[in-house]
């Protein structure tokens, strides 16, 4: 099967918190503890030149090894957002072929998912409104954490396939990647 491209599945990145709120009756799976309270990670992430488990140089340029992006594989080019423009600006609108994506990020809750939208038109961005973890257009609201309708008779979002990574891991699959910054 080499050279075959996997199926994506979509997913939202979020706190256990704000995943308990909205899935009230979901299931956690967790790795066992080992007894230790922390993270077995702490270390590898408070080390930023120590990047992945092979020791790689740092010689990614465009932004630091260590800074998280979001990243989108598209039919014809693969995006990365930075979380640090997320976390100003809420939201990024992606064009790919007929079909616009929203990133849509929340720093109360540290989460993020991307939807489709495929009736969005070009003429219509103007009216699209994000408020508030809400995407209104017209009359149409959805809450952008579940992509549930909120208000109007329109249907849930489609969500699409995010990827969360550091950047240097999402640069060393995509070298040519466009970021976002």
């Amino acid at each position: 099967m080499e050279g075959t491209r996997l199926e994506q599945y979509p997913a939202t990145f979020t706190t256990f918190s704000t995943f308990k709120r909205y899935h009230p009756h979901g299931q956690l799976l967790k790795k066992p503890d080992k007894g230790q309270p922390a993270s077995g990670y702490a270390d590898y992430f408070a080390q930023p030149d120590r990047l992945g488990i092979f020791g790689r140089i740092n010689d990614f340029q465009r932004l630091e090894a260590k800074d998280q992006v979001f990243g989108l594989r598209l039919a014809d080019r693969e995006i990365a957002v930075a979380k640090s423009y997320l976390n100003e600006q809420r939201y990024k609108i992606i064009d790919s072929g007929n079909t616009r994506i929203i990133i849509y990020y929340d720093r109360e809750s540290n989460s993020a998912a991307a939807y489709a939208l495929p009736h969005l038109m070009a003429q219509q961005l103007s009216v699209l409104n994000v408020k508030a973890g809400q995407l209104t257009i017209g009359t149409q609201h959805w809450n952008l954490l579940t992509g549930q309708p909120t208000a109007g008779n329109g249907n849930p979002l489609v969500a699409q396939p995010l990827i969360s990574a550091f950047w240097f891991a999402w640069a060393s699959f995509f070298p040519e990647t466009e970021l976002i910054k």
